[in-house]
């Protein structure tokens, strides 16, 4: 069998996202004049892994998802804060990192030689393709499909 097209995700397959993830969550606290503690990372990404898992059953909706991690986290975090423009904050921030996993670089031109590419995520529209566009990767890739886009988590 003689592949032609090459499917690739994009969290943790292309971008480091927890590195990105991190780099996002502490500009969003800085954005909005909260001190930030390394430790509330682990706080967000708890919080944040269950609201993916209530979108994922259907349970939420991915608007719902946007601000309720926030609104959680910062409860719990006992801090005072807007919720939908930290949540703004946090996805502009989001999208303008590009931090790849190790090897993306050179294995993604290498495969494209032979291999049309494309990238499928689950992650939210705005962030993912501002990720790809600012992405040394971009070039690479034929299209990319998100879930939110075509409407199926």
């Amino acid at each position: 069998m003689t592949y032609k097209w090459l499917l690739f995700d994009a969290d943790g397959t292309l971008f480091d996202y927890d590195a990105a993830e991190s780099r996002a969550l502490a500009a969003t606290f800085s954005d909005l004049g909260l001190a930030f503690r390394p430790a509330y990372t682990a706080v967000y990404r708890a919080i944040n892994a269950e609201m993916w898992a209530a979108f994922e059953r259907g349970e939420i909706t991915q608007p719902e998802l946007h601000l309720e991690r926030f609104s959680r986290t910062l409860d719990i975090l006992g801090l005072r804060a807007d919720v939908p423009e930290f949540a703004s904050r946090y996805l502009h921030n989001l999208g303008h990192t590009t931090d790849l996993i190790a090897g993306a670089q050179e294995v993604i031109p290498s495969l494209a030689e032979s291999y049309r590419l494309f990238l499928i995520t689950n992650g939210i529209p705005v962030v993912q393709r501002t990720r790809l566009s600012l992405s040394p990767l971009r070039p690479y890739f034929a299209d990319i499909v998100i879930s939110g886009e075509i409407g199926h988590a």
